[in-house]
């Protein structure tokens, strides 16, 4: 006999359902307004009979209790020693199975009071409830109004770490949404840091946004989903947030002008500053990858960028001017984080404690953040495909582990899937690279053998085969997942080549027959341009080489070969 069907809470469990699905099956429930699940201490007799393994005992149990005040209700039966006892007929390892109980559930009660997997374990009976932004309102453990710089300037600095630990891969709630000022900003009357904490809010969606258009993330890279209730829209829009920024900074200076040693005040600016450039600067490469690259929204990316980095130093030096972090706390800053708010509405398998960088890091974080930036708009510039990918490649072993600056190079170099930074057609991207390659005399427009219509009708269906496969497009791709993914897609991406092998030298094979025809009708010159025409064959096999030397050369850096492997793979 099954110990686990036998068991007391399993059979009540089937008895509920059996009650339900019967009630499905019954005449005229079309007219019921709601679904009201039935009661199992109500549920008339025939309910508790259709589960034929519930005894008359257990029966009785779970109408005994006539506590109608009570939902649900439940007949409570101590099976601990039933329990042990079945038990002790698993071996080591073993777990029990059964219709209601899988793998998926044995799982879970192994989690079940596990001080790694269940945060359950982590609290005491007496203590108290995590903070809300209202209870710590209310409790007067949450400042609104009058804070200090010294305050200022360490709740700045603790939100820089969780932007830069958000950024690594952390969820949002454990890290950003730590802070309750970011619960609701707009409750907040400091000025500065309401307006801080607006670009924060916005920041982050804008960032999503960002990532998820470039789709170039994994699930190591970074967490895209968090409790989206707390970036519900407010009364600041993205575009004010800016101008609210400028005046916060404007109002500091002019209080600062009139103080004796007014570093501290400064110091607030330079972080409010910092915020301005580098949320426009993160705004306007969202605005970019929805339209295309224009060379007046790159110089002003590149302006708001280059007055990021004059400030970094200035924050780094004013970092001890902040109110620090409590050693051995969990909380980045003394005032504004609760950082167990969250620990209840986390899935079981999240890590129950995030390390949050420090801030000496993060900032050092945020500056070469900044310079991979702008080294990622440098891919505006390049007009043939051996370049861009040639970029991609070296900015992959650069900043592979970035998935921010992955995805804002991503976005500008195929803001549209159909056209390469928004305005040139893969085609012609193509086109191009193949004359790049080798030159081949039918892709000169000077040649009369371009204006051939029969040569151009081979040539397009060519093309348009190559970019319905996506391919090309696809190899550049994957270059801006992390250097472990690449690998693994690389492995399944060469055999794409295949097909394109085959459409090219049936291409060639073409252009050689049209030579036979033209030496036939004593054309040489078109005969000469045309004869021995491999050249698209070799440009595929070209790129589908580099494709294999990639993911070869990939071993080495992963550190997946063994020593004796090194001999097959040089040779």
């Amino acid at each position: 006999m099954n110990p686990i069907a036998n068991a007391p809470v399993f059979q009540a469990a089937t008895a509920a359902a059996a009650a339900a699905a019967a009630w499905l099956n019954t005449p005229g429930k079309e007219d019921s307004e709601e679904f009201v699940v039935p009661n199992i201490t109500e549920s008339s007799q025939w309910a508790m009979e259709e589960a034929g393994f519930l005894d008359g005992e257990i029966q009785r149990t779970v109408r005994s209790n006539e506590d109608y005040g009570e939902y649900p209700r439940y007949g409570w039966v101590d099976i601990t020693k039933e329990f042990f006892e079945a038990c002790a007929e698993l071996n080591l390892g073993e777990l029990a199975q059964d219709m209601l109980f899988g793998l998926f559930e044995a799982m879970s009660a192994i989690e079940m009071m596990d001080p790694k997997m269940d945060v359950g374990m982590g609290y005491n009976k007496n203590d108290a409830l995590p903070h809300t932004f209202e209870s710590a309102v209310e409790a007067g453990v949450l400042k609104l109004d009058n804070l200090s710089n010294e305050e200022l300037i360490g709740t700045f600095d603790a939100l820089f770490a969780c932007i830069v630990s958000w950024l690594e891969g952390n969820s949002m709630d454990q890290v950003l949404f730590t802070c309750l000022y970011l619960h609701q900003p707009s409750s907040i009357k400091d000025k500065s840091l309401r307006s801080f904490c607006h670009a924060i809010r916005n920041l982050i969606v804008i960032i999503k946004n960002i990532i998820i258009i470039s789709s170039v993330n994994e699930e190591e890279d970074f967490q895209l989903y968090g409790n989206s209730s707390f970036l519900a829209a407010e009364d600041c829009q993205p575009t004010a947030v800016p101008t609210q920024l400028k005046e916060a900074e404007d109002d500091l200076v002019r209080i600062s002008k009139t103080e004796k040693q007014p570093e501290s005040t400064m110091a607030v600016v330079h972080r409010l500053r910092f915020m301005r450039h580098f949320y426009q600067s993160i705004f306007q490469f969202d605005c970019v990858m929805a339209s295309a690259p224009t060379e007046s929204s790159m110089n002003e990316i590149y302006k708001n960028l280059n007055a990021s980095l004059e400030l970094i130093p200035q924050i780094k030096r004013s970092i001890e001017k902040g109110i620090q972090p409590i050693p051995n706390s969990d909380s980045p800053n003394p005032i504004g984080f609760s950082p167990r708010i969250h620990d209840r509405s986390q899935p079981p398998t999240f890590p129950r404690n995030v390390k949050i960088r420090d801030r000496p890091t993060s900032i050092q974080f945020l500056e070469d953040l900044v310079h991979r930036l702008k080294y990622a708009c440098k891919v505006v510039r390049l007009r043939d495909y051996y370049s861009a990918l040639n970029f991609f490649i070296e900015f992959s072993k650069k900043s592979g582990q970035c998935v921010l600056s992955r995805s804002v190079l991503q976005g500008l170099f195929i803001s549209n899937r159909r056209l390469i930074f928004g305005t040139i057609p893969i085609k012609d991207f193509l086109w191009d690279s193949v004359r790049a390659f080798n030159s081949p005399p039918v892709l000169n427009p000077k040649h009369p053998l371009a204006s051939d219509p029969k040569i151009q009708m081979h040539l397009d269906t060519f093309f348009r085969y190559c970019i319905s496969l996506n391919t090309f497009t696809q190899f550049i791709r994957i270059c801006g997942f992390n250097r472990a993914r690449q690998r693994d897609k690389l492995a399944r991406f060469v055999d794409s080549f295949d097909s394109i092998q085959v459409e090219a030298a049936r291409l060639d094979s073409h252009m050689t027959i049209m030579a036979n025809e033209k030496a036939a009708e004593g054309n040489e010159a078109h005969a000469t341009a045309l004869k021995h025409s491999s050249q698209f064959a070799t440009w595929v096999l070209y790129n589908c080489f580099r494709a294999m030397l990639l993911y070869l050369m990939s071993g080495f850096e992963l550190e997946l070969y063994s020593v004796h492997e090194f001999m097959y793979i040089y040779w």
